[in-house]
């Protein structure tokens, strides 16, 4: 069999591993991986479970789209810490390079998988399971959020430099697989690379103008191809370099291909496929989903305002939009123009042919891109449908007490 139809442990040294390391590159887009990621092991395009960091990292750690594990938001978190983080002997996380600032247990990737302290690679002795959530391609693109009070000033200086914002982009992917890169030597320094399942991923993609897309920049919203469509390299453990394994995987398979590389059997409660021991289907649909709100505080009330589920073939894929029209619309077009925080590069650069792609990705019920069978058209009846929060999760009356808001600002996910 060839690469692509055989599972990555028929490919590899051994039948597990003693390590594994997870990189998630935050907002890396699928086609910015440079080729120095796809040269040093096995190569996937994935579908990212959600378009934000706070319902798709739990999805990544818990092998659960965010329907099933209900954390929408950085106000919540998982009702327990997950296996990939619970039972491997020893296991770090590190998020130096994006929530800077901010005490360990404080910092959203950890608080919401509970836990409390980071750790490097170098203090982790085998077997271990690490984790790193690196800036990637987060704004502001290729600079330091030192450098930025608040993600709008950063998109306020350069509105009117749309090539040199895409070029920061590719600059700060460039930086965060160096970082990824440097890892994995590392790891080889120590003499442990053939024993360690090395993958580089992403949480979600992100926008950068495209003018089909309405020119916005960020993520979260619209459920696009170019948010929704994020790679996977497997690195180390014997596997071979330069191949490109052409199933279509999901985010959800990450927890459960990790735990079974590590020689834990993942068994029942994932949403995931387990890509270490068997192919994926070839004719299962990805998913991703978002349900964005905005709670209004003196009344203490709730507005959907972007909600939608999707499927994802390696040719197309169709989102489904959910709740008003009218709602929906309007933040797409009021929203982005005048209230997020980058609405200066978007209206810098705004025409009417962006305008009128941003109301028709928005505005439909149903929107699709690239090619798409009748019954991909026809999966709304067997997708979800409610947002509400799972009882998989634990609500806190201080949620925010465990937040940074300046350090969410700073990100751009608040204004």
């Amino acid at each position: 069999m060839s690469v692509a139809e055989r599972p990555l442990s028929e490919l590899a040294s051994a039948d597990t591993v003693d390590n594994v390391l997870v990189f998630v590159s935050d907002s890396t887009r699928f086609d910015a991986l440079p080729d120095r990621v796809a040269e040093r092991g096995v190569t996937a395009e994935a579908i990212a479970p959600s378009t934000w960091t706070a319902s798709s990292l739990p999805s990544l750690t818990t092998g659960r789209y965010p329907t099933t594990h209900g954390v929408w938001g950085f106000d919540t978190r998982l009702a327990r810490t997950p296996r990939l983080l619970s039972e491997p002997e020893n296991v770090g996380f590190d998020a130096g390079t994006i929530w800077t600032h901010v005490e360990s247990a404080e910092k959203p990737p950890l608080w919401m998988n509970r836990l409390t302290d980071e750790t490097t690679l170098d203090e982790l002795e085998p077997p271990f399971v690490h984790v790193v959530h690196d800036k990637g391609g987060h704004a502001p693109y290729g600079q330091s959020f030192d450098d930025w009070e608040v993600s709008s000033e950063f998109f306020d200086a350069y509105a009117d430099r749309p090539d040199d914002i895409a070029e920061w982009y590719e600059r700060g992917v460039s930086e965060s697989v160096d970082r990824f890169l440097a890892l994995v030597d590392r790891l080889d320094e120590r003499g442990i690379l053939e024993d360690t399942l090395a993958v580089f991923t992403s949480d979600h993609g992100e926008l950068l103008g495209e003018p089909s897309r309405g020119g916005i920049y960020g993520h979260s919203a619209p459920l696009v191809p170019e948010l929704a469509r994020v790679p996977v390299a497997f690195v180390g453990a014997g596997l071979p370099a330069g191949e490109r394994y052409d199933h279509l995987l999901s985010g959800v398979d990450l927890a459960p291909t990790a735990l079974s590389a590590y020689g834990i059997e993942p068994g029942r409660g994932f949403d995931g496929v387990d890509a270490w021991r068997s192919s994926p289907p070839t004719d299962r649909w990805p998913r991703s989903e978002i349900w964005s709100q905005y709670t209004f505080e003196p009344l203490d009330r709730t507005m959907p305002l972007y909600a939608a589920t999707s499927v994802w073939s390696d040719e197309g894929g169709v989102v489904f939009h959910h709740g008003s029209t009218a709602i929906r619309t309007a933040y797409g077009l009021g929203g982005y123009l005048l209230f997020e925080g980058t609405a200066a590069a978007i209206r810098a650069n705004m025409t009417p042919r962006k305008l009128l792609a941003l109301a028709r990705t928005f505005g439909p019920r149903t929107v699709t891109y690239g090619s798409v069978s009748r019954p991909m058209l026809d999966a709304r009846s067997g997708l979800p449908t409610e947002f509400a929060r799972s009882p998989d999760r634990e609500p806190t009356d201080d949620a925010e007490g465990h937040l940074d808001k300046e350090q969410l600002r700073k990100l751009g996910y608040i204004e």
